[in-house]
């Protein structure tokens, strides 16, 4: 089993001798590893007021986060998104004790039971929904949800989403041209508010909710894969999407959110 060494942990080494060329290890960028003897690698950020980001190593009961890690002879840096996207997608800066997993996720039915006039079967499933998304990679399907009713109500449970699901992004309109053009790498859990979706859009929604299964762009095959959610202010073909999306539908009611900052102003959720 090959050792797992962080930076700021390695023994010093003796220089190497006249005429010796000295052999650089190569070097992956990454989203996140999960390797064979059960370490794993996870984006966080360094700091919960600052976009860059670090790699947190975990295996069994340790955990170190650093700038980059080295395991058996590859050294994995984070991936460097641009600025704007950093800004907006909700990346943790460490992690925290939780108690049980029965407790976590009572806790993430409780943000959307608080703030709104939810039943608690309703409730229960977007904690179900919420908690998929951290695990998209496992699963052969993509989570996907289609949000019905009024506008306004929609808007603040797509906000609550943004701030619950792993890596979510909270877009106003989406096309395969925007969307190729973020970094999918991340598997962001995308949220989508849009007016009105065209037709080609939603079959690429539904190509992406299935592991590797590719989209052709531009004589690329593009993985699009991850977990989403749909709420379009004038209903159209996005209701197709029923039969393969958990569904949600709202009412006119009394809804309140609490205020969250924004990474890079404030502590990230």
């Amino acid at each position: 089993m090959a050792a797992l060494e962080q930076e700021g942990g390695l023994t010093k080494k003796s220089k190497p001798e006249s005429g010796t060329a000295k052999v650089r290890q190569p070097t992956t960028t990454t989203c996140g590893e999960w390797l064979s003897d059960g370490t794993l690698i996870e984006l966080v950020r360094r700091d919960p007021q600052k976009t860059e980001l670090a790699l947190l190593v975990s295996k069994g009961d340790t955990m170190t986060k650093n700038p980059r890690a080295q395991y058996d002879g590859q050294s994995y840096v984070p991936v460097e998104p641009d600025a704007s996207i950093l800004r907006a997608i909700y990346i943790p800066c460490g992690v925290s004790e939780y108690g049980t997993t029965r407790s976590l996720f009572a806790e993430v039915c409780d943000v959307f039971a608080s703030r709104a006039d939810l039943s608690d079967t309703t409730a229960t499933l977007l904690g179900h929904f919420v908690l998929s998304t951290w695990f998209a990679d496992c699963l052969s399907t993509a989570p996907q949800m289609l949000v019905l009713g009024p506008q306004e109500e929609a808007t603040i449970l797509l906000q609550l989403l943004a701030v619950t699901c792993r890596r979510a992004l909270l877009l106003s309109d989406v096309s395969i041209a925007t969307w190729s053009s973020l970094p999918t790498s991340l598997r962001p859990t995308l949220i989508i508010n849009a007016r009105r979706l065209r037709a080609s859009t939603l079959d690429f929604l539904q190509a992406s909710s299935v592991r590797h299964q590719y989209v052709v762009r531009k004589g690329q095959l593009l993985d699009l894969f991850g977990a989403k959610v749909i709420y379009e202010r004038t209903p159209s073909g996005a209701r197709s999407l029923i039969e393969s999306a958990i569904c949600v539908t709202l009412n006119s009611r009394t809804w309140s959110i609490a205020r969250s900052e924004r990474p890079g102003s404030g502590a990230n959720p």
